[in-house]
């Protein structure tokens, strides 16, 4: 995933974090999830989907990535997080950040959702 254009999380603060930093959440533990991506929606609380990946601790390893999220937003905006059976693809491209919140340069594509594991 590196080497490409990462989308930017931005809050009613004006505080912009880069995708960049947050692309690397799960690099320590690669087996934690099989796909994530960070949904900020139009009220900018951002969560935080992922689909588990093979790692026993994997639901431990989620809640620390959730938690290193907030603190990366210090905390301004609710940070939640989901687990879901996959991710779709933005025309082939997974993106990592997609905003919905006002002034994105990220909105999610026409149609494009996730698909929610059972509670």
């Amino acid at each position: 995933m590196r080497g490409r254009v990462t989308d930017v999380l931005r809050l009613p603060s004006g505080l912009v974090v880069s995708g960049d930093g947050i692309l690397e959440i799960f690099d320590p533990w690669p087996d934690a999830v099989r796909q994530f991506q960070i949904w900020q929606a139009e009220d900018h609380s951002l969560t935080l989907l992922c689909v588990r990946g093979s790692d026993p601790d994997a639901d431990a390893i989620m809640r620390r990535a959730a938690d290193a999220l907030r603190a990366a937003v210090r905390g301004e905006v609710p940070v939640r997080l989901e687990l879901v059976d996959a991710i779709r693809h933005d025309r082939g491209k997974q993106r990592i950040v997609v905003s919905d919140a006002p002034g994105a340069l990220a909105p999610r594509a026409p149609g494009a959702r996730h698909e929610r594991s059972p509670a």
